[in-house]
């Protein structure tokens, strides 16, 4: 079973996710989350040493994987956005978010996925995500899992901002 050996290392990804307690409002008891997670490559990596805080967006399934926590059960996604530290040049990056629950068939949140425009840095700048209002809603240990279904190969550094909450 001996194959070839591999001539760069694997890149391994992180992320760091960001969840604060509370986020604005008129009631601080009511659940929102707030999540803001940036994928890059592993410290050592060819790529690291190059830019250490980008990795070059590709397609794939699963690139970062949030868990719901029991305060947030019954919330529901109502804002999302993606941006990338080094622009595509040639093409669309487009993100999709899906809900994982146990005993249910994954479920995709967005309508019409997250787009990053070629020449820009952020999905502010295309036309918004459309939320599917029927699998928007979360519970407790739900996962959502973000999809790359687009990329160039030369946008880097893609990052992810979306919000949970109760409505």
């Amino acid at each position: 079973m001996g194959g070839l050996p591999e001539l760069m290392p694997r890149v391994v990804v992180h992320g760091e996710t960001h969840r604060p307690f509370w986020v604005g409002g008129s009631d601080p008891a009511t659940p929102i989350g707030y999540y803001e997670y940036k994928v890059y490559p592993d410290v050592g990596h060819p790529i690291a040493m190059t830019a250490p805080d980008l990795a070059i967006v590709v397609i794939g399934d699963g690139q970062w994987i949030i868990e719901i926590p029991e305060d947030l059960d019954g919330c529901r996604l109502v804002r999302c956005h993606a941006f990338v530290t080094t622009e595509p040049a040639s093409g669309p990056v487009k993100v999709m978010l899906r809900r994982i629950r146990s005993g249910a068939l994954d479920a995709l949140m967005l309508s019409t996925p997250i787009q990053i425009a070629s020449g820009d840095l952020s999905s502010y700048d295309s036309a918004p995500p459309v939320i599917d209002p029927a699998n928007s809603g979360v519970r407790t240990a739900d996962q959502i899992a973000t999809d790359v279904t687009a990329a160039d190969g030369t946008a880097a550094g893609l990052g992810v901002t979306f919000v949970v909450a109760a409505v």
